[in-house]
C-alpha cells in the first residue's frame, strides 16, 4: 500500500513550482554550483508557500486505516526528500520516530512495527531474488 503526499492533499503548482519541479527532472545534468542554486530556490519557495496540505494527523489517520484494513503484514513506510516537499510535522528522518510512538499508543507491538520499517519490504525483496 503507498500513502503518498499526492492522495493526502492537492498538489499547490504554481508557476514558479512547476519551473523548478521541471529543472528537478535534469538536475543530474547540472553543475554543482547549478543544482545548489536550484536546491536553495526550491527550499526558499518551501518556506513561502508548501506544495502539500498534508499534515502528520492526515498521514497518520490514513496509515493506520490502511492498517486497519491490509494489516500490518501488507503496509510498509518509506520516504524520500529529494525537494518535493512533503508532510507538514515529518520534513526529515528527525521526525520519523513520532510514528513509531504514535504506532505503539494505538497498539501494535515492536514485532509490527519491525514490519512496517523494514520487515515486510525486505521480504518482498527475497521474495523476488533480489
Amino acid at each position: 500500500m503507498c500513502i503518498s503526499t499526492i492522495y493526502l492533499s492537492e498538489m499547490n503548482l504554481t508557476a514558479e513550482r512547476a519551473e523548478l519541479f521541471g529543472k528537478f527532472e535534469l538536475i543530474s545534468s547540472l553543475s554543482p554550483a547549478d543544482q545548489a542554486d536550484l536546491t536553495r530556490r526550491w527550499n526558499a519557495l518551501n518556506t513561502r508557500e508548501k506544495m502539500w496540505d498534508a499534515d502528520f494527523e492526515t498521514f497518520m489517520t490514513m496509515l493506520l486505516r490502511g492498517l486497519e484494513v491490509g494489516g500490518v503484514d501488507h503496509i510498509c513506510i518509506g520516504a524520500d526528500w529529494d525537494g518535493g516537499d512533503g508532510v507538514h510535522g515529518i520534513e526529515d528522518i528527525t521526525a520519523l520516530p513520532k510514528i513509531t510512538t504514535r504506532l505503539k499508543v494505538a497498539g501494535y507491538i515492536d514485532a509490527d512495527i519491525e514490519k512496517l520499517w523494514s520487515g515486510n519490504v525486505l521480504r518482498i525483496l527475497d521474495q523476488q531474488g533480489r
